[in-house]
């Protein structure tokens, strides 16, 4: 699935993606942004990447980890 996420200052638009990817007894997650114009987004992507993983973290237990 894929998201158009907008930067905070001017809106301009970046795509963020996620996939659910099968595991051994579950499955991983994948997520990954990249920017739609331009050839650098100083490093606004992967905080968004890490934002987003984050909050996950927060809210969805570890596979293995007591819940």
């Amino acid at each position: 699935m894929t998201y158009v996420t907008r930067s905070a200052w001017l809106g301009f638009p970046d795509y963020t993606s996620v996939k659910a990817v099968p595991e051994a007894g579950g499955a991983a997650l994948m997520i990954w942004a990249r920017q739609r114009f331009g050839v650098a987004d100083m490093g606004v992507n992967r905080k968004r990447v890490e934002t987003w993983m984050a909050a996950l973290e927060e809210r969805l237990p570890r596979r293995g980890a007591p819940t």
